[in-house]
């Protein structure tokens, strides 16, 4: 039997658990809460509450949170149904929130309440979990006892309350004591003169108003030199819709006194929320002070009073298991070195088995269960290994287990109440297969970087799956229809017919026998298959699936399930389906997914089925119910006390905590050109804690004596990665705490992963925990070639020499160009992170800069723009002081390649209509013109669009610069989309009637046909969704080619792999360079969560919701002041964009000698090592999984151009 194993297989099972106590809260990393207390909220009113906040003063007193003590980052909060709630913890003066440590007496516990009308709701607060991390996100709103209206109470530079939004440079607020109206404190906001107008000010979302309620909000406000709006604004809505009022009142410009300004309106019926602020939409400065709010109708006070404590009782099994004999890993460090010492060339066995992962079952019932099946996630067991081996073991003795895909199965019985811990031990076979293509890529929305990526895995093992098929886990009856002779038992059929046919046939995929059904393609398309009803229980987890072939498929077959209630109907989302689909003729290919049945659903129908014509065979059919085997922290063999290891790593291979030693350490070693960096990544572990190690770098010497003395030392920074890569949207209320809640698309996993590289000579180690440290060398032009031979000295903290690591450094004579050929492009977004340190954003912006030129890679556009405006006349004037000043630093001084035109000429993103520009609307009608026809732009639009541009295409081109730039005129366009198809072209037609020179680019990803001979640069995923054959088209009609990566550069991939790999992208396919969206783009601080925030996004006119970017996505660059550096932080995954960047010139280098054998086959070895398609960037392991390849055919690349072109 042969298998192709597509397999579609996300398991998110919830654990056995007792009554309605919830053990798979988020981040609980393996292990369960032990306590949790009751708090009911009442709603006294008659009005429903939808996250109203309530509160709960933390104590010992009857109704208090009797939280007193508990460890802050393991709270969490959960409704009657399972949902997650946000809660805050605040200090007992409302000032600052308590997010880690010890909670203390009088702090306030801040809740949603959730309630309908003169109702109670119950609520549980969970707590107790030592190993559970903290959570990134909060509840927002605080009992509003004090609107702090007065400014007086804060903490830092911001008052209590209220917080910045958009401020930066050129638009600054601060908490002033310039003259307030009253007491000593008010809101001051300046706009520079010049600066664009922005929404920028104080605000505070957190008021709830009562539908029908006449409100009125009262502020003192006075400026200077104003032009344009000083004045207060407020938002009212609901859950959707925010703004279903959007007042803005205007205070007055020029120059005045305090005025009081009065805004009184009604709420809307259903709305229920309030957000409220200060305005400066122009230039100038204002001041602000006295802010009141009154509503004729108070809001219903919530209360909330807790319960007494209920703790969780487990007998808890397997814990602590020693390592079996046979599995321990590493003999002691003077052992291995007298050996080799004795006989050097005998190599010193080491044991394969690299750590182990404590893998929790958990059972909360009353009662033992038999005949479960565990699931434990392989991805997280794996960590870049690309070809392991496990092994389990329970109390020591092996357990059979069975891999399917990233899964990992096996059959338990849990006694009653218990928390029993296997052993998941993990080997590295050493085998290096080579890259595989991705087998599918799928939009998971219409937004094009939202790809999820379906790619092959060889790692089902038939076998053990087919003695789990007849083992007593599975409730399927008959499930390889071995059993029956014309009809299979256990099973039924859709009736047959002229041109339809059931059968069972021989050979089986399991057993001898399978299930066939074939509909010829007279007959009419319906739904056909075989079927089987199994009960099932209410709140438990199955997993299901059966084995798929077909053959001469016309369409797609997958695997389908209802649910149905005890009358026969489907439930509410019963309707399931597992698999990516089968057609064509395909071998046999598993297709399972879990599901948790609903209150109402008794009964599992499996439906193999197809609405196709063709042939469709089914085999191994499997329903179980599951347990969710929750993985723990990787544990690696103990090293004695004494012993400190230090070994190099390929810079491309991220170190981990867990990461061992090799049982045979390669020499530390590194080589470069002329005009490069190159690092020398130590790892370093010790069988101790060390509280302070020194890293010194005796400058390496040639025999000569010259020395290379240009060098940085770095300790890598480990961040928590809270869930594997993907991209993740929902639609859940926003006092619901958003996870995700589906896997992940990346060979990665929930962990503490190395990014960062702390610009220190110093730092500590833990026992048994590995630290990487980077130490960069640099040659210039002038760089004498030759060996270098220095070491690394580890000092204690007293300056006593604990290791001496020699190493060499060859310099190859031979020089890179000092402007880089292939561009490497990324965005600069300033998130207020980055001017936490009082640093302005132009500041930071310049910083960001010259550390890009430094790692050779690229900002998007120069930082600046033109300011066009219109005189009384309807003329149109640019000021290009600024720009012009901006763009001699971008492209004369740091010599950056290419650069976007303004964000003034950007258009439009995703399924959005045109930008209005300078007031003008794109069509005739209401936003979002709907009814218009996207071929007509009006008149006045395109003069308005084309007299800007022209103003600036005519300055550029005489300032010799208009060859370097491209007009980004789309991100991501909905291209299957008619009305975006029609208003591309349009915009385009209006910009190439300017100048059809003007390069116009599109992040389109895919290829659109319609746009052929409109677009000018087409940016294009690089893993395979744009045909090759296409890209050879558009290169031969005159287009050019950019790879656009969004989503691709993540930092829980176990290598640096498509970061190295892109420059060879693009050389290899001809692309002139690649653009991902962000090197600075933040939603939390990184050093602390290595996640994104869930932010609020509309891809589609009227059409909102949440959504989470892969983790590290949109930036490679970390705020330096939070570890005490002026400059932004580098990163692992930055360095390796510039040796990227680098390894291109090697290859241009290469390609200059075309026709010389070595070289020809160099540049045919470097081709080999990327194809398109492929599995993406997030899947490191599948796009190289050998990074010795490439280590090795950049050596072989250096030392024979050393020969080729050495001076």
């Amino acid at each position: 039997m042969r298998y192709s194993y597509l397999l579609a297989l996300f398991v998110l099972c919830v654990s056995y658990v007792s009554a309605d106590w919830h053990d798979a809260l988020w981040l609980g990393r393996g292990d369960v809460w032990r306590a949790r207390f009751p708090v009911t909220v009442t709603n006294p009113g008659d009005g429903e509450l939808d996250g109203q906040a309530v509160a709960l003063t933390v104590g010992g007193e009857p109704g208090q949170a009797p939280l007193v003590g508990a460890r802050a980052e393991a709270l969490r909060v959960a409704d009657s149904q399972g949902r997650q709630l946000l809660y805050a913890l605040w200090t007992p003066d409302m000032d600052r929130q308590i997010t880690t440590g010890a909670v203390p007496a009088g702090a306030v516990l801040s809740l949603p309440a959730v309630c309908g009308p003169a109702t109670s709701t119950t609520y549980h607060v969970y707590f107790d979990n030592a190993c559970a991390w903290g959570l990134a996100d909060f509840f927002d709103k605080r009992p509003l006892t004090d609107t702090n209206g007065d400014f007086e109470r804060g903490s830092g530079d911001t008052p209590a309350g209220w917080r910045r939004q958009m401020s930066g440079a050129t638009h600054r607020l601060t908490w002033s004591t310039e003259t307030p109206f009253s007491g000593t404190r008010c809101l001051k906001a300046e706009a520079s003169s010049g600066a664009a107008s922005v929404w920028f000010g104080f605000s505070r979302s957190d008021f709830t108003v009562v539908p029908g309620a006449r409100c009125t909000i009262r502020v003192r406000v006075r400026g200077e030199n104003v032009t344009g709006t000083a004045g207060w604004y407020v938002h009212v809505g609901d859950e959707k819709n925010l703004q279903r009022i959007n007042r803005v009142e205007k205070a007055g410009d020029g120059t005045f006194g305090w005025k009081e300004m009065q805004i009184t309106f009604t709420v809307p019926e259903g709305a229920t929320r309030m957000a409220t602020g200060s305005v400066l939409y122009g230039t100038g400065t204002a001041w602000y002070d006295a802010f009141s709010f009154e509503s004729d109708r108070p809001v219903p006070m919530p209360s909330a009073r807790a319960g007494a404590v209920e703790r969780l009782e487990l007998i808890e099994q397997g814990a602590d298991a020693p390592w079996p004999a046979e599995l321990r890993g590493r003999r002691s460090n003077w052992l291995r070195r007298a050996v080799a010492s004795i006989l050097p060339r005998y190599r010193v066995a080491e044991c394969p088995w690299r750590y182990r992962l404590p893998i929790r079952v958990v059972n909360l019932r009353d009662t033992p269960a038999t005949n479960l099946l565990a699931v434990a996630d392989l991805a997280s067991a794996a960590r870049g290994i690309v070809a392991p081996e496990f092994r389990m073991t329970f109390n020591g003795e092996t357990v059979e287990t069975c891999r399917l895909g990233d899964r990992l199965l096996f059959s338990c019985s849990p006694s009653a109440r218990s928390l029993s811990t296997y052993y998941l031990y993990v080997a590295d076979t050493g085998k290096r297969p080579e890259p595989s293509a991705a087998a599918a890529s799928t939009l998971g929305s219409d937004i094009p970087s939202d790809q999820i990526l379906t790619t092959g895995s060889d790692a089902t093992d038939a076998v053990a799956f087919a003695k789990l098929l007849v083992s007593p886990v599975n409730q399927v009856k008959n499930p390889s229809f071995e059993e029956g002779t014309e009809q299979s038992d256990g099973w039924s059929h859709s009736s047959e017919g002229k041109g339809v046919r059931f059968a069972i046939e021989s050979p089986g995929g399991f057993g001898q026998r399978h299930a066939r059904m074939a509909v010829d393609k007279s007959v009419t398309l319906a739904w056909r298959g075989w079927y089987q009803s199994v009960p099932i229980k209410a709140g438990h987890t199955y997993l299901y699936g059966a084995w798929l072939a077909c053959e001469d498929l016309e369409g797609s077959a997958m695997l389908h399930a209802h649910l149905r209630n005890a009358q026969g109907q489907v439930t509410a989302g019963g309707f399931l389906g597992a698999g990516a689909g089968i057609s064509g003729t395909a071998m046999w290919t598993p297709m399972f997914g879990t599901v948790t049945v609903p209150a109402d659903a008794s009964v599992f129908q499996l439906h193999l089925t197809m609405n196709a014509h063709g042939t469709l065979k089914h085999d191994g059919a499997f329903l179980a119910e599951c347990l969710n085997a929750t993985a723990g922290d990787p544990e690696t063999p103990p090293m004695d006390p004494d012993e400190l290891t230090v070994w190099p790593v390929d810079p491309v291979i991220k170190v981990f905590h867990e990461t061992l030693p090799p049982a045979q350490p390669e020499a530390s070693a590194i080589a470069l050109a002329r005009n490069e960096e190159e690092a020398l990544q130590l790892a370093l572990r010790a069988g101790r804690d060390i509280a302070d190690l020194e890293i010194a770098v005796d400058p390496p010497k040639r025999r000569d004596g010259q020395t290379l003395d240009t060098f940085t030392i770095g300790w890598v920074g480990y961040v928590p990665i809270d869930h594997p890569t993907s991209y993740y949207s929902l639609t859940t209320p926003t006092w619901q705490l958003k996870h995700p809640t589906r896997a992940g698309s990346s060979d990665g996993w929930s962990g503490w992963w190395p990014d960062p590289i702390r610009p220190a000579a110093r730092g500590a180690l833990r026992a048994n925990q590995t630290q990487a440290v980077w130490v960069s060398f640099k040659a210039t032009a002038t760089t004498k070639p030759g060996t270098y031979a220095g070491n690394v000295r580890i000092l204690d903290a007293d300056k006593r020499l604990v290791q001496r690591v020699p190493f060499t450094v060859t310099v190859w004579d031979f020089e890179l160009p000092t402007e880089s050929t292939c561009a490497a492009i990324y965005d600069i977004r300033l998130s207020p992170q980055w001017t936490a340190d009082g640093s302005t954003a132009a500041q930071q912006r310049e910083r960001l800069m010259r550390v890009m030129a430094d790692k050779r890679v690229s900002p998007d556009d120069v930082g600046a723009s033109p300011v066009f405006t219109r005189d009384e006349q309807g003329r149109i004037t640019a000021d290009f002081t600024a720009y012009d000043r901006a763009a001699q630093l971008y492209f004369d001084e740091l010599k950056f390649r290419f650069s976007y035109t303004p964000g003034f000429f950007y258009l439009f993103g995703w399924e959005h209509p045109p930008k209005k520009v300078m007031g003008e609307a794109p069509y005739e009608g209401e936003h979002p013109y709907a009814d218009a026809d996207r071929t007509r732009l009006r008149a006045a639009y395109k003069e308005t669009y084309q007299t800007c541009l022209r103003l600036y295409w005519d300055h550029v081109k005489a300032k010799g610069w208009a060859d370097r730039l491209v007009l980004y005129i789309s991100d991501e366009p909905f291209l299957t989309k008619k009305p975006i198809i029609d208003q591309m072209k349009a915009l385009c037609d209006m910009i190439h009637e300017v100048d059809p020179q003007i390069p116009i680019y599109c992040s389109t990803w895919r290829h659109c046909p319609d746009w052929n001979g409109y677009l000018d640069v087409w940016g294009v995923g690089h893993y395979g969704c744009f045909p090759l054959d296409e890209m050879r088209a558009r290169r031969a009609a005159g287009d050019r080619i950019w790879f656009t990566t969004d989503g691709q550069m993540c930092t829980d991939t176990p290598f640096c792999a498509v970061e190295r790999l892109l420059p060879h992208y693009c050389f290899h396919f001809d692309a002139e360079a690649y653009e991902f969206w962000g090197v600075s783009w933040l939603t939390y601080d990184p050093w602390q969560f290595g996640w994104h925030r869930y932010i609020h996004q509309s891809s589609t006119p009227g059409e909102f919701y949440y959504v989470r970017y892969p983790n590290g996505d949109g930036y490679l660059l970390y705020p330096g002041a939070p570890v005490g550096s002026p400059d932004p932080v580098t990163t692992v995954r930055l360095e390796a964009a510039r040796d990227g960047v680098e390894d291109y010139e090697y290859l241009k280098l290469l390609q200059r000698h075309a026709g010389n054998p070595q070289a020809d086959a160099l540049l045919k070895e470097f081709a080999a090592l990327v194809e398109i398609p492929n599995a993406g960037g997030r899947f490191s392991t599948r796009i190289l999984p050998d990074p010795s390849r490439l280590a090795a055919l950049r050596l072989r690349a250096g030392a024979l151009l050393e020969q080729l072109t050495a001076r």
